[in-house]
């Protein structure tokens, strides 16, 4: 009977919320395309949809965002709320953003305000407080969009790095039906804000964790605190102290919501292509502030591009109430600060390794290496156990056994990396050609034994600045 029935309307079903063509598809309609393509979303699950609307745009942009135009934290996280939707356009994985400071300092505040343009911000606000299953759940729910998560100590430390892999990649875990077969995994694509008291790398530390060069990509950290001694705010613009103003700007919050969202899906959804060559356009414009910055800087970078272009495009839809180029001076101030903290040339792994090797040499210096001056060791000089290397007296210079530097120092970093990084920071002495090996004088050492020796200064090496390290230069 139902085969049978004149159908006289038809729509179509998916099972991806986002972009689908011309049309951008929420849980309960879609925006944009074709008016004659009914276009519904039906999912193999529940899903409790966090978008609601409350009050008018014009409330939310005079007594939100427009107040908020000169402060840079706030700036930022209003342009994420809209740049999740310019991945597809851009053909981008997208990534994270991690507001660091201490307790009270108004970072849990700026992810309701970004909250706000898709909904009521305390529903709306996830937490990292779920597994890595349900987190992924949580990410294919805001796919080509903004997903704020508050307060990443309320994660497990030994699951946040692969958690934090998997929001960025965009990818969930493979899985196979009860036949056996392979499950088509879910996909993604979303800026996420997250905050927390510590930074991701002291976080996992306390599982015994390490953070790579991979995840600081993908999470970038930014400090909560503008430096104007207003904790996250730039100035008083709503109220005579922080406090107060922070609970208009709460109150405000909770007025009017979920309207700017909307607005925004409408604006974009017009003309997706002419909506793409602008996005393209602000974004190649913001990079031309940042010239030479080395490959994974340029990547972070990227991202912060596309936050201010969607900033911008937000402002000249008339959604933000913002001038022209306030939310890319915003973004800029954020990136600066990035910058400042992870380094000009933004080679995070080069540094990890330089402190990687600072810090063992720190904790044995004086306990694993053998003092030595030359190959007669006179009686009354202590023997060594557990050694790794010798500590030549005269010079400082540290000479690692090499099998030993391979098993027991560079990890997790891979040894032939470890020593290239060292080479290139003027830190390690060599004279076997193209080898990374430095053969002791018999004065040392009677068979002329091979090592890996690094230099005493390796010690005041400063990880922070560009000596032996591809200088960079940003914008100001």
């Amino acid at each position: 009977y139902i085969q049978n029935y004149p159908i006289h309307e038809r729509a179509l079903c998916v099972d991806k919320l986002g972009w689908h063509g011309e049309q951008y598809i929420l849980a309960n309609g879609s925006i944009g395309g074709d008016d004659k393509q009914i276009t519904v979303y039906q999912s193999a699950n529940a899903i409790n949809s966090t978008l609601a609307q409350q009050g008018t745009l014009a409330q939310w942009r005079s007594e939100l965002s427009q107040p908020l135009a000169g402060q840079s934290r706030f700036v930022f996280s209003i342009a994420c709320a809209f740049s999740g939707q310019l991945l597809e356009l851009l053909d981008d994985d997208g990534g994270g953003f991690h507001f660091v400071g201490s307790s009270s300092m108004g970072k849990s505040l700026s992810l309701k305000v970004a909250a706000s343009v898709w909904g009521n911000p305390d529903n709306y606000t996830k937490t990292w407080r779920s597994t890595d299953n349900a987190l992924e759940g949580t990410a294919s729910e805001h796919n080509d969009s903004f997903l704020p998560l508050d307060e990443i100590s309320e994660c497990d430390p030994r699951i946040v790095g692969n958690s934090v892999y998997m929001l960025a990649n965009g990818k969930g875990k493979g899985r196979s039906t009860t036949t056996g077969h392979n499950r088509i995994a879910k996909t993604w694509r979303i800026i996420f804000l997250s905050n927390g008291e510590e930074s991701l790398q002291n976080f996992m530390a306390q599982a015994g964790q390490k953070t790579n060069a991979g995840i600081e990509v993908r999470i970038a950290h930014i400090n909560a605190d503008a430096d104007k001694g207003l904790k996250t705010f730039d100035s008083l613009v709503l109220a005579d102290t922080g406090a107060a103003q922070a609970d208009k700007i709460k109150e405000s919050s909770h007025i009017c919501f979920g309207v700017a969202g909307i607005a925004w899906l409408e604006h974009i959804t017009i003309d997706k292509a002419a909506t793409t060559a602008t996005a393209k356009q602000l974004v190649s414009d913001f990079m031309s502030h940042y010239p030479k910055l080395a490959p994974q800087a340029h990547r972070v970078a990227k991202r912060f591009a596309i936050v201010a272009a969607a900033g911008e495009m937000a402002t000249i839809a008339g959604i933000t109430g913002w001038q022209a180029g306030q939310a890319t001076t915003g973004v800029m101030t954020c990136l600066n600060n990035w910058l400042d903290n992870y380094g000009h040339d933004g080679e995070h792994e080069q540094r990890q390794i330089i402190k990687h090797i600072q810090a063992f040499i720190e904790q044995h210096g004086s306990s694993r290496f053998e003092p030595r001056h030359s190959h007669i060791c006179a009686d009354f000089e202590p023997k060594t156990s557990n050694r790794v290397g010798y500590r030549h007296i005269k010079t400082g210079d540290y000479y690692f056994l090499m099998n030993t530097f391979d098993m027991q120092v560079c990890p997790p970093f891979n040894t032939k990396k470890v020593l290239q990084v060292l080479d290139n920071a003027n830190l390690l002495m060599r004279n076997q050609g193209d080898r990374k090996a430095y053969k002791s004088p018999k004065t040392f050492f009677k068979n002329r034994q091979p090592f890996y020796v690094i230099k005493a200064n390796i010690l005041s090496y400063e990880t922070n600045k560009s000596t032996g390290i591809a200088t960079t230069t940003h914008a100001k």
